[in-house]
């Protein structure tokens, strides 16, 4: 048996939008996961969304201090609902 059945078999984890749990060891996979967020981020907020591209794409190059603050505060709140909704867990 290799690494990769074993690893499923001993993590058997439910995971939403597809994915398996050796997915999360897959640098591809881990790509249309980042994707699969950044979706679901625009669809629940398009404007905080379109506010932490324009900060990811400038590497935040140009935003004062708060503003980073503000985008990466806003973005952990979205983040955290979905990676609590991709692992079927809740507060």
């Amino acid at each position: 048996m290799n690494h990769k059945t074993n690893l499923q078999k001993e993590n058997n984890l439910q995971l939403k939008y597809g994915f398996q749990f050796t997915d999360l060891f897959n640098s591809k996979k881990l790509k249309e996961l980042t994707d699969t967020f950044y979706n679901y981020y625009e669809k629940e907020s398009p404007d905080e969304y379109a506010e932490f591209v324009k900060y990811r794409d400038a590497e935040g190059t140009g935003f004062e201090e708060t503003a980073v603050s503000d985008v990466l505060i806003k973005s952990a709140g979205y983040l955290e609902k979905f990676l609590g909704d991709f692992f079927g867990i809740s507060s």
